[in-house]
């Protein structure tokens, strides 16, 4: 039998425990998980299912009813400015519920929620009451509930030279009334 110093017991006592252990559960095969993976997102989702033909068709029918909102926002805009030149504050948000026919037709239209002046809410319910939607193959009438929020738009500040309305009056330039910049947020 062969001695063995101090530094030659040191290697092998390790070794000797090591090697009785089962490769699957020896010490250095498990390590600590470090600090940075414990903060990552969960793995990814699968993808959901695709729509049914009936949620198909109801979001088709949302988005030509959001397209033809967009097309005729001017005219919603222009209802608030008119009411800007009597309350240059005024912002608030108002809620329209509307049935489209299968013609394509507005009717039944109802102010649902609004804390904007009657002038405001009369002149968009009359505004939407024109509007045409496409014809629908459905033998029922859509029910729509449309949000508007109506505030003033901050105006951007601009670097450079400022020149007062009266200094544009001197050199012969004369500013137009301009209705004030408004945003509509859906």
């Amino acid at each position: 039998m062969r001695k063995l110093g101090l530094c030659g017991l040191l290697w092998l006592v390790p070794h000797l425990a090591h090697a009785a252990v089962p490769v699957g559960l020896r010490s250095s095969t498990v390590r600590p998980i470090p600090q940075y993976l414990h903060n990552l997102p969960p793995p990814p989702q699968p993808p959901p299912p695709p729509p049914s033909d009936a949620q198909r068709d109801h979001q088709l029918e949302r988005d030509v009813v959001r397209r033809v909102m967009y097309l005729h926002i001017k005219q919603v805009r222009y209802c608030y400015q008119q009411a800007l030149f009597k309350q240059p504050k005024l912002a608030g948000r108002l809620v329209v519920r509307f049935d489209i026919t299968p013609q394509g037709k507005v009717e039944e239209l109802l102010v649902t929620e609004s804390n904007l002046t009657v002038e405001v809410q009369s002149c968009v319910a009359e505004t939407i009451r024109t509007w045409e939607f496409p014809a629908n193959d459905s033998e029922e009438s859509i029910s729509v509930i449309y949000p508007f929020t109506f505030r003033l738009k901050t105006p951007e500040t601009f670097g450079g030279l400022q020149v007062s309305d009266s200094e544009l009056e001197a050199l012969g330039v004369f500013k137009d009334p301009e209705p004030p910049p408004v945003e509509i947020l859906f």
